[in-house]
């Protein structure tokens, strides 16, 4: 996994100021490390994926729908996936957009609304600009597993997320979503995008 996000790393930071290569960007990600993380028996494959307006690349799973929020993927009807169970990719700047200390704007608004009740799985650094929650839950008496990673470029007015929610008979394919997200490379991080 350490390998899939280097790669992108490495391409992220060294495409100067026109913003990376979205070519070489999508060739870095290894999208079959992340399908081998799938549990035998599951339908699920992922895919490499640009955003919409070209902000980010992310790995989304492949013949998912689009869902009720903005950057949500849900997955197929009556393809035996548990209730709730959906992936998100998206781009915010938390009100106005301008430049902010994201490292710390972000652990007290948008993660810190995910940290709630519940276990916490995993809350760690992704880097110097990323940081990823998971944590289990039992929200209206459902179990499942929340992730979010997001990331930001320091000078940036936005950053970008990447979540997940899986139902508990979703809850094995955690370690796949997990991959997928920290995958997810931003492209554009200024208001205009």
């Amino acid at each position: 996994m350490k390998a899939i996000v280097v790669a992108a790393v490495v391409l992220l930071a060294g495409c100067g100021d026109k913003g990376p290569d979205v070519g070489k960007v999508k060739k870095g990600i290894d999208v079959a490390a992340i399908n081998a993380l799938v549990p035998a028996g599951r339908q699920l494959e992922f895919e490499v994926v640009v955003t919409e307006g070209k902000r980010s690349v992310a790995v989304a799973p492949k013949g998912w729908q689009k869902g009720f929020m903005s950057g949500q993927l849900d997955p197929p009807d009556g393809a035996g996936w548990g209730f709730g169970t959906n992936y998100r990719v998206s781009t915010s700047c938390d009100g106005m957009c301008t430049s902010k200390d994201w490292a710390k704007e972000l652990q007290t608004g948008h993660l810190q609304q995910v940290r709630g009740d519940g276990p916490t799985l995993k809350d760690e650094a992704v880097g110097a600009d990323g940081w990823l929650v998971m944590k289990a839950s039992n929200a209206g008496g459902i179990d499942s597993v929340e992730g979010l990673l997001v990331r930001w470029k320091k000078g940036g007015s936005k950053y970008h997320t990447c979540g997940f929610s899986l139902a508990d008979d979703d809850k094995a394919l955690a370690p796949a979503f997990e991959a997928a997200c920290r995958a997810m490379v931003g492209l554009r991080w200024d208001a205009r995008s």
